[in-house]
């Protein structure tokens, strides 16, 4: 089956019986198909999970896991709304999901906003703080560990891919980022996003609003701060500005504010491990930045090498000066 035949297959699925004017494909994804489907009345957007993710290396991820993400939403989307799309349906016979369609117009994403040079500090904090307020509901919220038993999902798209991978092309530094997969890969904190980047934050007229939570687990809560930290420094670095250094530190004041779920020292702590562990894996992982170039990845990789290996801090005014102090 085609996509075309598919999209309509899916929009039956969920219950939506209108016409189908238009299909769009929509870029910027590595481990999706996305269309704007236009209907008689409405735009919708439709989602397909895809089995070989699209970057150099052979990188394969459970299909299944746009069920994880359809749960992550509902359940953000129930305690808090307005900070992701309106749902629509899942389908996962066809590993599709359909939600509303966010014009760019009116929601561009962040990672378009901060490239362009328009840095936004007090978005920066607000991002920070609705992402403490996700964190905090669910780390209380019964069954979630249950309901989000994503291990295998978040190993295949995130762990593997990013740590272990990278392991293997540091030997000297494999121990310490094998041991932090394997920590990771057991936390039981709270609900996970797994993919809190800029290209993955709408700019909405009300603020910000997160997309594309297919690596959702209930796991540690300090990889989703960590990995969001983790583009403005290495954009801070590539693009010296003092305003992304200050967004950085916003979006941490903001989220460090919002921890109650346990002290917020040790959530600092666990960021000061993981940040320049996913450094080093934007460059040398499976899903490489795609607007480093050789000399700038390899600033980017000596600076995470020489934070990891004890040498060295995070450049910048950010927090992390007082956790590696």
């Amino acid at each position: 089956m085609d996509r075309g035949e598919q999209i309509g297959d899916v929009l039956r699925h969920v219950g939506i019986d209108a016409r189908v004017a238009a299909v769009q494909p929509l870029t910027g994804g590595v481990s999706s198909d996305i269309f704007r489907v236009e209907l008689d009345d409405r735009t919708v957007c439709v989602k397909f999970a895809i089995d070989q993710l699209r970057v150099a290396s052979e990188w394969r991820a459970p299909v299944g896991r746009s069920a994880a993400e359809h749960a992550w939403l509902a359940f953000v989307a129930s305690a808090f709304p307005g900070f992701v799309p309106s749902l629509l349906g899942v389908d996962d016979a066809n590993h599709a999901i359909v939600m509303e369609f966010l014009p760019p117009a009116d929601h561009p994403t962040w990672k378009a906003r901060l490239l362009a040079g328009d840095i936004d500090v007090a978005f920066a904090g607000e991002v920070g703080a609705r992402l403490a307020a996700i964190h905090s509901r669910s780390a209380i919220e019964p069954r979630m560990a249950e309901r989000f038993d994503n291990a295998d999902n978040f190993a295949s798209l995130r762990l593997d891919p990013y740590l272990r991978f990278t392991a293997a092309r540091h030997p000297d530094l494999a121990s310490q980022l094998e041991a932090l997969a394997a920590a990771l890969a057991t936390a039981r904190i709270a609900l996970v996003h797994g993919d809190i980047s800029p290209k993955n934050i709408l700019c909405g007229p009300k603020g910000p609003v997160f997309i594309d939570a297919e690596c959702a687990t209930f796991g540690d809560p300090a990889f989703d701060i960590a990995f969001c930290l983790n583009h403005l420094v290495i954009k801070s670095i590539v693009f010296p500005s003092v305003w992304l250094e200050a967004s950085a530190e916003a979006l941490w004041t903001a989220y460090r504010a919002g921890i109650d779920w346990e002290p917020a020292a040790a959530v600092q702590a666990r960021v000061a491990r993981i940040l320049p562990a996913l450094m080093l894996a934007r460059v040398d992982g499976k899903s490489p930045l795609e607007y480093l170039t050789p000399e700038s990845g390899d600033a980017v990789r000596r600076i995470a090498r020489a934070v990891l290996r004890g040498e060295a801090r995070v450049p910048g005014g950010l927090f992390i000066r007082e956790a590696l102090a």
